[in-house]
């Protein structure tokens, strides 16, 4: 059993950033979560990461949360223990990435296999910035079929996303919250379809993505 030992450590820029995404997040999902305030844990290396999450991670997982605890990657050791470069905004991004998960929770009132996978990741990647990051998107190729982190990761993450920003962007985000909050009462892949195209009046279907991309003004 490993044994960890934990200390508070002052990172004033980081505090600063994490209380004010907070907020942000609150205005943006419109919930006031009671509770205790989320806190940060910075995690010195991979050996650490390892014996938290309870078994061997790839290189580019940096980040998650439990509880009401996010966890990242120690900046100092951003490049040495990961495949991911460091930067400010990537490292803001992905706290706030974690934090949005924890928000999508709340606001769901459910756990996190309500939904597809795509919601899930897509909307803490657009809500965190992380589009902002990535090379921009010509054409949707497998992010509804991602069922997995472990088949094809990459197009959840990367195209995710974007499909998230063209629901908000088209649609506005009060609907898309709306499907948000009822996620729990849908039980199967099929009833999320049919709620899918009821609120948005289109298949849930790469096709019409890619149309919402095309024609996207």
């Amino acid at each position: 059993m490993p044994i960890f030992s934990i200390k508070t450590e002052e990172h004033k820029d980081l505090e600063d950033f994490f209380n004010k995404t907070i907020e942000e997040l609150k205005v943006f999902f419109d919930i006031y979560p009671k509770g205790r305030r989320p806190s940060l844990t910075l995690v010195s290396d991979r050996k650490t990461i390892n014996a938290l999450r309870g078994g061997q991670t790839e290189p580019w997982v940096v980040g998650w949360f439990g509880g009401e605890n996010v966890y990242v990657l120690c900046p100092e050791n951003y490049e040495a223990e990961s495949d991911h470069k460091y930067s400010d905004e990537e490292y803001r991004a992905l706290i706030k990435h974690e934090l949005c998960h924890m928000f999508v929770l709340k606001i769901c009132e459910t756990n996190r296999n309500a939904g597809p996978l795509w919601i899930w990741e897509g909307t803490a990647i657009y809500v965190s910035g992380q589009n902002r990051l990535k090379k921009p998107l010509s054409e949707f190729h497998a992010f509804i079929e991602q069922k997995d982190y472990i088949a094809d990761a990459k197009s959840l993450y990367y195209e995710s996303g974007f499909a998230v920003g063209l629901l908000i962007e088209k649609f506005g985000k009060e609907k898309f919250l709306t499907m948000l909050k009822n996620l729990k009462n849908l039980k199967s892949e099929e009833e999320f379809n049919a709620y899918f195209k009821e609120l948005y009046g289109f298949e849930l279907m790469l096709e019409n993505f890619n149309n919402l991309l095309e024609n996207r003004s």
